[in-house]
């Protein structure tokens, strides 16, 4: 894959920076110095005795000529019928026990779970529960 069409395919949803690689006067590329960041790492001898090393890792490669600082905010509507405009959005799906094994959708940005039939949006916590329990408990025999 060209670098040119590579770059452009990260600029849709990342933030890209240059790393600034200057052109000699012969004409050959001059790499930049390479950064590194330090950490120290722990290695256990014995059970009572311990050695402490440091070591720089690069925080980017040079050859690829930029370094991606983030991602950008993805803003769309709400999946879960809401309407609002939320960015990044994560939808919880969980596995419940009680009152008996159920599945629970809720939305952790607008905080908002969809109720038991699936038609209504539910903002607390405690009414979510409280829905639940009250379906379970229509759909016994009795």
């Amino acid at each position: 894959m060209d670098k040119k069409i590579l770059r452009a395919l990260l600029e849709e949803v990342a933030i890209v920076k240059d790393i600034g690689i200057d052109i000699g006067p012969n004409g050959r590329t001059l790499l930049p110095k390479q950064e590194t960041k330090k950490i120290k790492e722990v290695y256990s001898l014995d059970e009572f005795e311990e050695e402490e090393e440091e070591i720089e890792i690069p925080i980017h490669n040079p050859t690829i000529n930029y370094v991606i600082d983030g991602l950008k905010p993805n803003y769309k509507i709400c999946e879960l019928g809401c309407g609002a405009q939320v960015s990044n959005q994560i939808i919880q799906k969980r596995k419940y026990q009680q009152p008996e094994p159920h599945w629970r959708t809720i939305c952790r940005n607008c905080q908002q779970g969809l109720s038991p039939c699936k038609t209504q949006l539910i903002k607390n916590g405690a009414q979510l529960n409280q829905a639940y329990f009250h379906w379970f408990n229509n759909k016994q025999d009795k």
